[in-house]
Parts: C-alpha cells; structure tokens; sequence
C-alpha cells in the first residue's frame, strides 16, 4: 500500500473492544472517530458530512446478546437504525466515490450446524442480536453499487476489557467466587472462539486487501463451553464440576478457508486465550 498519502478511515464504536484494539492496530492510518449517538440521525449526517473519508470499519452497535434482549427497542435504533443511518448518509455524499465499508456482522445470522459454517450455509438468527445484525447486513447489500462491502462475521471472542455481561468474565467471576451455576449445562454449548489480537490483524489483512464479499472472522476450531469453566477452574486451582448433560449440542463453528486464503496466520489458541486472560 502507497505510503503517499494515508488512507482515511472511518471508524463507528471505536470505545468498544474491538473498537479500541482495531484503534491501536491502525494508528497507522488517518482515522476519524465517530463519537455521537449513532441511533441518531443527525449525529450520523453531521460527521460523514464533516469527513472526507476512503473507506468506513462499523463496529457500533449494542452487545452482548443479554443486553440486546434487555431493551429491544433501543437495540433495533443502534444496531440496525443506525447502520441505516450510516448508509444513508455515506450514499448521499459519495454519489461519485465508492468507498470501503466493513461492516462487523456475528456468527449469530447463522444457524447452529453439526458441521463448520461456511459463508454460504443456512442464514436462520439464533438471536435477536443476529436478526438486527442480518437486517443490517440486507440493507447494505441493497446499496451495494454505491460500496465495497465487507461483511465480517465475527464468531466468538473474549478479552479482559469485557465486563460481566459477557460469558468468560461472567464465568471467571462466578467460578473465583465459588458461586452456584449450572455448569453441567454448558456442556450443551459448542463455539469458536478467537482473540481480539487475531480479530483486529484479519481486519487490517481485509483493509489493507479491500477485500470485498462475505467472510467468516473464526478460528475454524470448536471449544465445548464446559471445557472453558473447565481450563478456567484449573487455571484458578478450583474445583471442577462433573459433566452431567447428555442432550444435543448447539454448535456454531466457522469455516475459516477465506480467512487463511488471504494469508492470515493465527497468533492464539483458546488455551492461550485463557491463559493470557486469568494473567492479566
């Protein structure tokens, strides 16, 4: 990439996680910060207006999944409203230029599957986390000759900046607490889980490409939640509850065969995620 003139990038909730690591990771670039409200839409007109940008990463929108479930009204503003906002105002003024877009989607527009999801698997939200996230991913697709577009599906990730509303902080801080849980139940739970590390350098990898299409963001390998309190318990030198559970599994594992065609090599294992979290 020409270091001739830096490549200015729009980033939307850039306070969040991966927000902030994507931050760091790009300090390279020119970026400009979107700070407002997103649900609102003059805030939204107001800053793609104010900025002559050259591509957008749009991270904002609400999470975890227990949360959006809280107040599906403001959920439905932020993550879909707003991303229609931010469409609607970057098509208004770019009529002539057509700029990047990296939408950050969830492995959630996808159905649990026995085998790994590709981009092409069966789109069924397992929650109204996913649906707002597909409606987003729709609209945008309507307004494709207007952008490059790059859905990402991220899939599971964790990192020490989460708080209590997220699995393994959740977990960690039960489990260091001795308190009750259901851990038997975890055992139901299957996922593909990445660290943001690894996230925010395949991000850059598709920024620096401008790859355009669909693209599972995931590690291609699959991690039984109980096996997560498990690594946590002896990491913390505490008791491990016995499995107990012998239903069917909800499984939702990535295939990752795009993320390594574009050279991307993976720095973190779920263990060492673990590890490096109970660490820091």
């Amino acid at each position: 990439m020409s270091n001739s003139r830096k490549f200015i990038i729009g980033i939307t909730g850039s306070t969040g996680v991966l927000g902030e690591r994507l931050t760091y990771e790009l300090k390279d670039f020119d970026i400009k910060f979107f700070e407002g409200d997103i649900s609102v839409k003059q805030n939204v007109y107001n800053w793609v207006n104010h900025n002559d940008l050259d591509g957008i990463i749009h991270f904002a929108a609400i999470v975890p999944t227990k949360n959006v479930l809280k107040d599906k009204k403001k959920s439905y503003q932020v993550n879909y409203m707003g991303t229609k906002y931010l469409i609607d105002a970057l098509k208004k003024k770019y009529e002539k230029k057509i700029i990047w877009f990296f939408f950050a989607s969830s492995s959630h527009v996808y159905s649990f599957s026995e085998k790994k999801i590709n981009e092409k698997s069966k789109i069924k939200p397992i929650s109204y986390y996913g649906q707002l996230k597909r409606m987003s991913e729709i609209y945008l697709l309507k307004n494709k000759k207007h952008f490059k577009i790059c859905i990402g599906r991220i899939f599971s990730f964790t990192d020490t900046r989460q708080d209590l509303s997220f699995f393994v902080p959740s977990i960690f801080d039960k489990i260091k607490k001795n308190k009750k849980y259901a851990y038997s139940e975890l055992n139901k739970e299957v996922r593909d889980f990445l660290s943001t590390k690894d996230i925010v350098k395949i991000i850059r990898s598709l920024l620096e490409k401008r790859f355009s299409g669909v693209i599972n963001i995931c590690s291609g390998s699959g991690v039984n939640l109980f096996d997560v309190y498990s690594i946590i318990s002896k990491l913390l030198k505490k008791k491990i509850v016995k499995k107990k559970y012998f239903g069917k599994k909800n499984i939702l594992i990535g295939d990752n065969s795009k993320v390594i065609k574009i050279g991307y090599m993976y720095v973190d294992n779920v263990h060492k995620i673990l590890k490096n979290y109970i660490k820091t």
